[in-house]
């Protein structure tokens, strides 16, 4: 409950303080245009950022030369709540106690933590707005202001009432309950019915078709039958006499190609005669002397190799052995003189030269007795190629013959003499009457395909006849049901709301309808003053009646920490409901913006 308003920048107001009963009822007067509205607009935009008609606060109300308008509202506890407004359109939102001001940078946030004044801001501008629910209740035949009335009332089961009021017809678990949700699944199902009615009338003048006789000269068919037979079978002879004299002129071929052979093969004689053993013995030598040159040189190179090594660890002996009788007895560590190891060093030293100039000598002579193996291999190598060259060329003649034998190839084959196939029994047709038999066949296939084609046609058309009017019987049925299911959805809630409407308890001159739904213009809810339409009463009157309206939607929707704002009470002169409090009341006078609290 709000203690105090602080406002700047905003319309009138540069820069104004209220003080205001957090519980009980505030009186603020003042001249005409001095900002008594201004207040009820900066208590909206400080709650729920936006104007006291719920669309967005104009920054065109924010004063000239101020670059922002501020509002600050604090609770009779001290807890701050800050809003801000830019030119841009920029809010800045801030609530705490003292200086402790948490910034929220979302709407949704700031919403959730003032809880339900916060989270039900339609509800809270119909209790803190003067008149606010007049104009939802004049649009859409009050649908709106119905539906923020049950918001406000005890919870109904709305599925439960909608599936009495469809009657004998089925309510789905994916059927919305809402009339606006009800409203769209009837225009689709309205679609999908018209959809399946003009696929109804197109399969029905699909059936129309009618299946063409077929005129067809039977003795026609078949003196052309008869006669594309005899045509095929001269065909067929043709064909016969052309492959028969092909395998004459092929075995004539044959026969010449036969003979060419023979001459050719008489012509080369018998072949002579050579031994081919003596070329295998001596081809074998090369390629067993070939392996044991090739072993004999790796030997001769390992031999090398490791003479080499040998004479490379002699040569480092001996420089070691020339080192150690240079430095004499001087130690290698300290350089003093008198280093009783010295002999000792010098004489293993002399002992290993001695013992490699051995290694040397004789690794010299493994390698002097591969080289000789390695020479003599060689010399036996270059004799025995000279022994297969000879071999080889004493078998020229042969091989030639053998090439030539390869050449010639094998005796050509003459096939058997072929018989002529004997002519038809049946006189052979003139081209045009092959052609005239032709069309005639033709005419007729095609006349009977096109009969089975309608016959076919026709059997698909009755098909899908039977299918498209099935289809149009159910989305018919559907479409009935969701009418039926749309006029359930909007006289649902005015028949929760009616036995709600207890819960509203006294409100004076007062009286809250939900009319029974006779037509689609029967308005979803009435307020009525004093028994006769709001509008008809006096303007102190609808002043008293609004004030008591507003009491009963802040007690049922759970919002007493909202003040009530009364506009307009200069219009009233009688006595004031023993509402609970806050509330404010607006009062026009003259003179400056006064506030005070009266009893």
């Amino acid at each position: 409950m709000f203690a105090r308003l602080h406002v700047s920048g905003l319309g009138p107001l540069e820069d104004l303080t209220i003080a205001a009963a957090p519980a009980g009822y505030t009186e603020i007067a003042g001249a005409s245009e001095c900002g008594k509205s201004t207040l009820v607009e900066a208590l909206c935009l400080a709650l729920w950022g936006v104007a006291g008609d719920g669309r967005p606060f104009p920054v065109e109300a924010i004063r000239d030369g101020c670059p922002r308008a501020t509002i600050e509202a604090t609770t009779a506890r001290g807890t701050v709540l800050r809003r801000s407004l830019t030119r841009s359109r920029i809010q800045s939102r801030e609530l705490g106690s003292g200086e402790d001001l948490q910034v929220f940078t979302r709407e949704e946030d700031l919403a959730a933590r003032l809880g339900p004044v916060g989270q039900r801001a339609d509800l809270g501008r119909l209790v803190v707005v003067p008149f606010s629910w007049g104009p939802l209740l004049g649009r859409e035949l009050g649908r709106p202001l119905r539906d923020l009335l049950l918001s406000a009332l005890p919870s109904g089961d709305l599925r439960s009432e909608v599936a009495r009021q469809m009657g004998s017809h089925s309510l789905r678990d994916s059927d919305p309950l809402d009339a606006a949700g009800a409203a769209r699944l009837q225009t689709a199902a309205n679609r999908s019915r018209d959809e399946a009615r003009g696929r109804l009338d197109s399969a029905k003048a699909r059936t129309t078709t009618a299946i063409p006789p077929a005129v067809v000269d039977q003795a026609a068919v078949e003196t052309a039958r008869g006669l594309l037979e005899a045509a095929a079978a001269w065909d067929a002879h043709q064909v016969a006499m052309d492959r028969h004299e092909a395998a004459r002129r092929a075995r004539a071929t044959a026969e010449a190609a036969r003979d060419d052979w023979r001459r050719r093969r008489a012509e080369l004689g018998e072949r002579p005669a050579w031994d081919q053993t003596d070329l295998r013995v001596a081809t074998e030598k090369v390629r067993r002397l070939e392996t044991d040159v090739a072993n004999a040189r790796q030997g001769h190179q390992d031999a090398d190799l490791g003479h080499r090594d040998a004479t490379r660890a002699l040569e480092a002996t001996r420089a070691t052995f020339r080192d150690l009788r240079t430095a004499g007895d001087r130690c290698p560590t300290c350089e003093r003189p008198g280093w009783t190891g010295a002999a000792t060093k010098i004489e293993k030293a002399e002992a290993e030269g001695k013992r490699l100039s051995g290694v040397v000598a004789n690794r010299l002579q493994v390698m002097e007795a591969a080289a000789e193996k390695l020479a003599a291999l060689e010399r036996d190598l270059i004799a025995a190629r000279g022994e297969l060259e000879v071999v080889e060329r004493a078998g020229s003649e042969p091989r030639a013959w053998d090439a030539q034998m390869r050449a010639l190839g094998p005796e050509p084959q003459v096939p058997m003499p072929a018989t002529a196939p004997p002519g038809p029994k049946m006189a052979r047709p003139e081209l045009d009457q092959v052609e005239d038999a032709r069309r005639v066949l033709r005419d007729a296939v095609e006349a009977e395909g096109a009969r089975k084609r309608a016959a076919v046609e026709a059997d698909r058309a009755r098909a899908e006849l039977a299918e498209a009017t099935t289809e149009w019987e159910r989305a018919d049925r559907e479409a009935q049901r969701v009418e039926i299911l749309v006029a359930a959805c909007r006289r649902a809630p005015s028949e929760i709301a009616r036995a709600q409407a207890e819960a509203f308890g006294d409100l004076g001159p007062v009286e809250i309808r939900f009319p029974e739904k006779e037509t689609k213009q029967t308005p979803e809810v009435e307020v009525l003053v004093d028994g006769r339409p709001w509008w008809l009463a006096s303007t102190g009157r609808q002043v008293v009646a609004d004030l008591w309206l507003r009491s009963a939607i802040r007690r049922l929707s759970g919002l007493a920490a909202l003040p009530i704002v009364v506009d307009r009470t200069q219009d009233w002169s009688g006595d004031w409901p023993e509402v609970p409090g806050p509330v404010w009341f607006l009062r026009t006078t003259a003179g400056p913006l006064m506030t005070r609290v009266r009893p």
